[in-house]
């Protein structure tokens, strides 16, 4: 059963069972509204009974219900009275209440929120009419407002049909939509590499107070974060174990919905609101929208940091009454950019050593691997930056517990600045979700070992902020052309010439004698 209850099923039952009933009528009555999401069968009509929750339904706390009473012009308690409240419908009610002018009309009483059971009760309602009316400023958005309805006080006992109904029960029902979103980004390593995103929502389910009918719209959007572009985007109808759907019913791109690239937004067709109305006929069955974008720019934001994320709203029959919004949470992928500053052993900056990134150790030793990103050369103040690249303790915006699964990267130094020696070996350094950069002591495979005292709980963690080259001076030189030491070794050479030249001389003239 939906929002709109039919006034038949909720007013007094008829003049005949009425009269039937004891007298004197009773003179209040006591209502509770139960609030349920509508499951894939639209249910019975109210009966004003105590009713089992559906199949598939579940309980909606949070919900507030104000209700007006209608003026009745005959003399309450009398069949005259109890005609024209029969007589009454949705129409006929907003008339009596003024009209337009109805919202502004002063409420007679208004329920508490629904509990976590969607129960409310209004323990003594007077005899009378009343329109019923779902608090627009509800605190869930993700469920439709209930149809305004309409409450009979007294009811006669449909069951029994001889006596009054001393507790009224109310069972609106209204599509709820839930709706998640995720993010898978262990393929992604670097900058232009594609990162794809998981929206998945309930199908609206919308009744008229008889069956369930195709939403008027149906619309998802995602926001983009400026540091993404968008690539594509596909939506599907999913069964319960998150499989797609094979056959006419499935959604296609063009004819079903549309998407906009730019917004990003996937908007559904006619024909695409009739096949979601399909959908909603089949138990478990949602849409999932699979988006994908590149990252193109990994420098961390003023207020997020290294997070990329933003969440996802699915809408409803938007700027209808029953405008359903639902709001994913929030899925993130982390980014960030590592940059140090190129110093010399001896003090001062150094320009024009050029680095190369790479993702493992073998690639960093290798002469043929190719690097991750371009090489960086040092500018005059010696700085030096890659970016950008995925944090190294994150994988799917989740932080990771174990130091060994970390994303390590290599720097290799591929030319020294003037005067320096190149690094003797690859530099293994982490780049954190905070933000930070640090070197540590990789283990027999690369890898950083678990130490929760040191700098990023990693063996031998340090911030790293600058890498130095030691000068030539230093170091071993060999000796300067036509220096000092070139005219020592001339003079060993001459000497053992001259001593060579000496002793074969000597053996010749011994030899004469």
């Amino acid at each position: 059963m939906g929002a709109f209850v039919a006034a038949s099923a909720l007013l007094i039952g008829g003049s005949v069972a009425a009269n039937a009933a004891p007298f004197p009528i009773p003179e209040e009555s006591a209502i509770t509204i139960t609030k349920w999401s509508q499951p894939v069968e639209p249910g019975e009509n109210a009966t004003g009974t105590v009713a089992t929750m559906p199949t598939g339904a579940e309980p909606i706390s949070g919900v507030v219900f104000t209700d007006y009473q209608v003026p009745i012009s005959a003399t309450a308690g009398t069949n005259a009275w109890q005609q024209e409240i029969a007589g009454m419908d949705t129409t006929a009610t907003l008339t009596a209440l003024g009209g337009a002018g109805f919202p502004d009309a002063a409420a007679t009483h208004a329920f508490p929120a629904t509990d976590l059971n969607g129960v409310t009760t209004w323990s003594n309602a007077p005899w009378g009419l009343y329109y019923v009316v779902e608090d627009a400023t509800n605190a869930s958005t993700s469920v439709a407002e209930s149809t305004p309805f309409l409450i009979a006080v007294p009811m006669t006992d449909p069951d029994a049909r001889d006596a009054w109904l001393d507790h009224i029960y109310v069972y609106p029902k209204n599509s709820k939509i839930d709706a998640e979103k995720s993010v898978n980004d262990s393929g992604a390593i670097q900058t232009g590499d594609n990162v794809t995103w998981t929206i998945t929502s309930d199908v609206p389910r919308i009744e008229n107070g008889v069956e369930l009918i195709a939403a008027e719209s149906f619309v998802i959007t995602d926001a983009l974060d400026p540091r993404l572009t968008y690539v594509s985007a596909v939506a599907e109808v999913i069964d319960s174990a998150g499989a797609s759907i094979v056959g006419t019913d499935q959604l296609i791109a063009g004819d079903d919905y549309t998407v906009d690239g730019a917004g990003v937004s996937i908007t559904f067709t006619t024909t695409g609101l009739v096949k979601l109305l399909t959908a909603a006929s089949n138990d478990g069955q949602r849409v999932k929208v699979t988006l994908i974008t590149s990252v193109d720019d990994a420098t961390p934001d003023a207020t997020t940091g290294t997070a990329i994320k933003n969440n996802a709203t699915v809408v409803t029959n938007d700027s209808l009454p029953n405008e359903i919004t639902a709001t994913t949470n929030e899925a993130q992928t982390n980014w960030g950019v590592i940059s140090f500053t190129k110093k010399s052993a001896a003090g001062g900056d150094l320009e024009g050593a050029t680095f190369e990134l790479y993702s493992s150790e073998a690639d960093s030793v290798s002469d043929t691997a190719t690097p991750l990103l371009t090489a960086q050369t040092s500018v005059a103040n010696g700085g030096v930056s890659f970016n950008g690249v995925r944090t190294s303790d994150t994988v799917n915006g989740v932080v990771l517990s174990d130091p060994a699964d970390y994303q390590v990267y290599w720097l290799r130094e591929t030319v020294a600045p003037a005067d320096h020696q190149l690094l003797a070996e690859p530099i293994a350094v982490l780049l954190m979700s905070d933000g930070n950069i640090y070197t540590f002591t990789p283990d027999t495979n690369g890898q950083p070992t678990l130490d929760a005292a040191a700098p990023a709980g990693v063996t031998g963690g340090a911030l790293l902020t600058e890498i130095l080259n030691v000068q030539n001076a230093t170091g071993f030189v060999l000796p300067l052309t036509g220096g000092m030491g070139t005219v020592f070794l001339t003079i060993i050479v001459l000497a053992i010439v001259g001593s060579v030249v000496f002793i074969v001389r000597r053996r010749n003239e011994e030899a004469a004698h």
